[in-house]
């Protein structure tokens, strides 16, 4: 699965929150709502996912308030959360 972080979603989102940061922004927009998102992967109704590398390092600038962009990155599928 694609996921597409844009403008509007960087511009909404909020650093450090788990809830409201552009790629929740942008995976609640695909279906996922209710979904959080920490440093290392995204959860959604007791299942988990893996960010990659590029997800990660976004997530790390745009809390330190670094300058980011809209960029998209393939996500896997959601697993059983053990």
């Amino acid at each position: 699965m694609i996921v597409k972080v844009t403008e509007k979603h960087i511009k909404d989102g909020k650093r450090g929150s788990s809830i409201s940061c552009p790629i929740a922004l942008a995976l609640r927009g695909m279906s996922f709502k209710g979904c959080i998102v920490n440093s290392e992967d995204w959860d959604f109704k007791d299942k988990i996912a893996s960010l990659p590398r590029n997800a990660r390092k976004f997530i790390e600038d745009f809390d330190e308030k670094e300058p980011v962009s809209p960029f998209s990155f393939r996500t896997v599928n959601l697993k059983k959360a053990s």
